[in-house]
């Protein structure tokens, strides 16, 4: 699937959707991006939570202090924000995560959860960013 095919099936997805923990989150919407490339997503095999607190201990009974840790588990390229393309995964700042998950949608905006609902946002900051390389 193409980067530009990925970022619009996260999108019809998200989009408009309510935030809920285990099921529409920054974590699944991650691990949907991957599948739209064919990719697993070992650490959320299995994985079942419905708050953010136990989204927190499934991550760290995973192994991972951060979703930065996790993502980087994975063995996904890390680049430069600045240079991530459509279909890349970035992840932006926050307090009890370490990071929250969002789909580089293009011209600077990703598609992540604010305000409670999945949105297409222009970040400020960013704490990391992963190239998801494409099938051939």
């Amino acid at each position: 699937m193409s980067p530009a095919k990925a970022a619009q099936a996260c999108i019809d997805r998200f989009h408009g959707a309510a935030y809920e923990p285990g099921k529409r989150d920054c974590a699944r919407l991650g691990a949907h991006l991957l599948h739209q490339y064919g990719h697993g997503c070992p650490p959320m095999k299995g994985q079942s939570y419905r708050t953010e607190v136990e989204a927190l201990r499934a991550l760290r009974k995973a192994g991972f202090r951060d979703l930065i840790a996790a993502v980087d588990g994975l063995g996904l390229k890390r680049i430069v924000p600045a240079y991530a393309m459509t279909g890349d995964l970035i992840a932006l700042p926050h307090d009890d995560f370490g990071a929250t998950l969002t789909v580089a949608v293009g011209n600077g905006e990703v598609l992540g959860f604010q305000d409670g609902r999945g949105k297409i946002i222009k970040p400020l900051a960013f704490a990391a960013a992963w190239r998801v390389p494409c099938p051939r």
